[in-house]
């Protein structure tokens, strides 16, 4: 164990020292005076230099190895410390740019996030439908089995607009069949009609000249007859044969035109029946397509509901992962922090210890140096001490030069014998310690650096993770953008076709209307001109024929041989004739009236169903801009398992929805323009009104205008007929 060592007679402990305790040399001058002079005297003062040599020596290593221990703990302390330091630094330099790029993505992410929603909300806006759920759907984690359910009601909804679409085919070239059968039997019937209008105009004018080369024959036998009362009897039995065929003639004109008047009608109401039924299979058919649409529609907006419910979970479960990845950062800060500080206590520790330990070696030299004073001074009084022996003895001495000589060379040798050895031990033991020290520094910055490494691999792994999250949803959301996007503008494309196809077309319908309610007033105006005409030459008739019965009258004989009651039987007769004449004037203008007021309800008919198909036209146009409208975000339930991001159409909206409404203008169209062609042949094949305005006198010009009015009667039927088909 180490000891003290005794310095004078007041010893006090000094250093301790790993060497065996030194010899006391405190009582050097009572043992000089007890010695006397001789060999036993000059051994004890070699002895005490020697232990007084050896002491310096121990006391100037022990200070030379304590000097080299501070400096070197100083030296680890200041290289500890700068390497702390530099450790800091490092880890600062590491984590400022995790925790800047970090902080860009997080922002990046949020303001992707808001231009994202502002986007949605400017589409929502746009498409007027206060839903989110359009362009929302289109973030990926969709369910496979949600996907397959939403595949499965895509090919529902499409088989049943299939069904509807081939019913409406079906429908549509039923009712074109129909339509052309009854154009043809409406043609039949008008030829049947015509034909029986020109038999009867050809009885009518067959008549006519009948009466007339009959009236030229009474004439004539009236002429050359001389007796008055076989010229009477002949004349009233001529004229009694003309009335009663006429009259035959007349009834069974009369008969004919009610029977043709009765099987008309019948048609124009199996016509109209049919007419109805159609339009009744149509309403239902457009019913049950608007309970489809509807029913798509319900379950589109459920899909979106599920939709929008899927995207808020995500939209959450991003939010709650983004929280935690903060959180984690956080605490990672707060952990850094909270070695930042340890690691600034354990500095300031170390540099208290180092200042503590400084001045306990400062204490430690000041003490030294007042031993190594203290020492001094007793040695120099211990050199004086001895110089005065040797002056004493150096006679003695002399002769024991040579021995002395020898002994100290032999003890210098063993002297720096034990130095060299000391060192080298002194120098292996601080090369150990050195080597432990740099041994424990380098494992604690093994460790120091295998703590960092494994730090930067968490944040170069949070870095990946919310980067690959973010470029996910940035993908994700920027593709399901750019595809609504282009969805609603290729939608807006179709929709703004479409209406420019049904502004043209109603147009055309406009038009259309137009020139058939001209044509209308036209065909109104020529019947009310042809029965004009027909009165003005029925009445012109009946005069000429009174101004010829009354030449007749005055070209008879005034003889005294005609009796009076055969006058008025002649005359009873020429009444009925007026009468007969008066009646089929009557009853041609009763047939005319009945004709121009079935025409003028007929043209208002025609003129109500226009309307009323502009009006559902105009009534059903809003809910189909409404339904496309609300297609911004279609098929984005379905068409998902595809493409994940497309959003869902209506079928409204649809490819086979277009096709079917334009296969329906086309047959509508269609059946417009066979219209439009027969009633230009119709009015084509109509006499001249020239004739029927300009009535002569004439017979023959008096039949032309008769026969003008029946084709202007027969023209607006026909009209007519065709309005009611178109």
């Amino acid at each position: 164990a180490p000891q003290a060592v005794d310095l004078g007679g007041n010893s006090a402990r000094q250093f301790p020292n790993r060497y065996s305790a030194l010899p006391d040399i405190g009582g050097y001058a009572e043992q000089q005076q007890q010695t006397s002079s001789g060999p036993i005297r000059f051994g004890d003062l070699e002895a005490r230099l020697g232990a007084a040599e050896a002491s310096g020596r121990s006391i100037s290593d022990e200070v030379v190895r304590l000097q080299s221990e501070l400096l070197s703990v100083a030296r680890r302390g200041d290289e500890a410390l700068r390497e702390e330091r530099r450790a800091a630094s490092r880890w600062n330099r590491g984590c400022a740019p995790a925790r800047s790029s970090s902080a860009s993505l997080i922002a990046a992410c949020e303001a992707r996030l808001r231009q994202e929603r502002q986007a949605l909300d400017s589409q929502l806006a746009l498409t007027a439908q206060p839903q989110p759920q359009q362009l929302a759907a289109a973030t990926p984690g969709v369910d496979d089995s949600a996907n397959a359910a939403r595949v499965s009601a895509l090919e529902r909804d499409i088989e049943a607009m299939g069904r509807a679409r081939g019913q409406l085919e079906r429908i549509a070239y039923q009712l074109a069949d129909e339509m052309a059968a009854l154009k043809r039997r409406l043609e039949a019937q008008g030829v049947d009609l015509t034909s029986t209008v020109a038999d009867l105009r050809a009885n009518t004018r067959r008549l006519e000249e009948a009466c007339g080369a009959r009236l030229e024959t009474v004439q004539r036998r009236l002429d050359r007859a001389s007796d008055p009362d076989a010229q009477g009897r002949l004349v009233r039995g001529q004229a009694e044969a003309g009335l009663a065929e006429m009259r035959d003639q007349l009834a069974e004109v009369r008969v004919k035109m009610d029977a043709e008047a009765h099987e008309r009608r019948a048609v124009e109401q199996r016509a109209a029946a049919r007419l109805s039924q159609l339009h009744a299979a149509l309403g239902e058919a457009a019913r049950k397509l608007t309970e489809s649409l509807a029913s798509a529609e319900a379950r589109r907006r459920e899909r979106d509901r599920q939709t929008e419910a899927e995207r808020t979970a995500l939209i959450v479960q991003l939010r709650d992962g983004v929280a935690q990845e903060r959180s984690a950062r956080q605490e990672m800060d707060r952990r850094w922090e909270a070695a930042r500080q340890e690691a600034g206590e354990r500095l300031a520790e170390l540099r208290a210890a180092g200042k503590a330990d400084r001045a306990a070696a400062s204490e430690s030299l000041r003490r030294l140096e007042e031993s190594l004073a203290n020492l001094d001074r007793r040695l120099a009084d211990g050199r004086r001490d001895q110089s005065r022996a040797l002056a004493e003895e150096v006679s003695a001495r002399q002769a024991k030069a040579a021995a002395a000589g020898r002994k100290l060379a032999s003890i210098e040798d063993k002297i720096a014998a034990a130095t060299a050895s000391l060192q080298q031990a002194d120098k292996q033991r601080t090369q150990k310690m050195l080597d432990e020290l740099r041994r424990e520094n380098e494992r604690r910055l093994v460790d120091t650096d295998t703590q960092i490494g494994s730090l930067r691999q968490r944040l170069a792994e949070l870095d990946e993770r919310i980067e690959a999250k973010l470029s996910a949803a940035a993908t994700s959301m920027s593709q399901s953008l750019r595809e609504t996007v282009d969805e609603i503008t290729a939608w807006q494309a179709q929709a703004n076709a479409q209406l420019s196809e049904l502004r043209l077309q109603q147009k055309a319908l406009d038009e259309e209307s137009k020139a058939v309610e001209g044509r209308l007033d036209e065909a109104t105006e020529a019947g009310r001109h042809g029965v004009g005409a027909e009165v003005f030459g029925r009445v012109a008739d009946t005069d000429r024929l009174r101004e010829e019965l009354a030449e007749l009258l005055e070209l008879l004989p005034k003889e005294e041989g005609v009796s009076k009651r055969e006058m008025e039987e002649c005359q009873a007769s020429i009444r009925r004739l007026a009468e007969i004449s008066q009646t089929v004037k009557s009853v041609l203008n009763t047939k005319l009236q009945a004709e121009q007021q079935q025409r003028t309800a007929d043209v208002v008919e025609a003129r109500q169903e226009l309307e009323r198909l502009r009006a559902l036209f105009w009534r059903r146009l809003p809910s189909w801009r409404s339904s496309r409208r609300c297609s911004s975000s279609r098929k984005t339930g379905a068409m998902r398992a595809k493409k994940l991001r497309r959003p869902r159409r209506t079928p409204l909206t649809s490819g086979r929805f277009t096709l079917l409404w334009s296969k329906i203008l086309k047959h509508w169209m269609h059946l417009k323009y066979l219209a439009r062609s027969l009633q230009d042949e119709q009015a084509a094949q109509l006499p001249a009104v020239a004739c029927r305005n300009r009535p002569k006198n004439c017979r023959r010009n008096g039949a032309q205008s008769r026969t003008g009015g029946f084709g202007a009667a027969d023209g607006g039927s026909e009209l007519r007929d065709l309005t009611e088909a178109a």
